[in-house]
């Protein structure tokens, strides 16, 4: 049973529903040179179900300023003050594939929430958000995201209403983590690339932020303001897992 997204702001549209759609944040030409740069680091990935080009190979390509751009600088300030980064990389999903590439040996069929975010869920609010820019084209057989309007506060129950976000390269939505939400098959012969940002308040913890990769691109970033510097973490307030 599909879901029809009524009107609503993107806030209350993340909040109401678990996802919110809005225009492109960025065109094709850049979106296509975005891909012409990562080509390589996927050459050599054909077998792997799962790749990634990390936070601090995107700095080295040259392509974090573009990601982190001033257009999702207002969309995301318009909806967390305090956001801080949790996720920051592109990936491939392998083609050819008969399940989800993540939880798919649940009893769900990879119908999941993340685990690591329900704690801190509130009604009516968002505090853990993800960003996915498709790469590549993505339709029914390429592996289209899945998502429930089922949070953390709703029983699951079968025949759950949800909505698999299909569109062109450069379709872009925001999700809710705490939300039932899952990645189905990518069937087709194509692997299925996206750009995949996550955002959580300040001071919920954090077991990503002071990852290595992260703090090598802190270091490296070039008279960043104050908002990129917080995105990172650098303000107090930022807890973290790692010793």
């Amino acid at each position: 049973m599909n879901i029809e997204l009524q009107p609503h702001s993107v806030y209350e549209s993340l909040t109401h529903y678990g996802v919110a759609l809005f225009p492109p944040l960025y065109d094709e030409q850049c979106i296509q040179l975005w891909n012409n740069k990562i080509d390589a680091f996927f050459d050599n990935t054909g077998n792997e179900k799962r790749s990634y080009v990390r936070v601090d190979q995107l700095q080295m390509l040259g392509m974090l300023d573009s990601i982190l751009n001033q257009n999702l600088h207002d969309l995301i300030d318009n909806l967390m003050c305090d956001a801080v980064l949790y996720h920051c990389h592109i990936y491939e999903i392998a083609a050819g594939q008969k399940k989800s590439h993540i939880h798919a040996d649940n009893s769900f069929d990879g119908w999941h929430r993340d685990a690591e975010c329900l704690y801190a869920a509130e009604k009516n609010k968002s505090h853990h958000f993800s960003l996915f820019v498709y790469l590549t084209d993505v339709e029914i057989d390429n592996g289209p995201f899945e998502i429930s309007p089922v949070s953390a506060f709703k029983p699951l129950k079968r025949k759950i209403p949800s909505l698999k976000i299909q569109g062109n390269a450069g379709t872009c939505f925001l999700f809710d983590r705490t939300f039932l939400h899952r990645a189905t098959a990518n069937k087709s012969s194509l692997r299925r690339r996206v750009l995949k940002l996550s955002f959580q308040n300040k001071g919920l913890l954090n077991d990503r932020i002071f990852l290595p990769e992260f703090v090598k691109t802190k270091q490296q970033l070039i008279n960043p303001s104050r908002q990129m510097l917080r995105w990172f973490g650098e303000e107090s307030g930022v807890e973290s897992y790692v010793d």
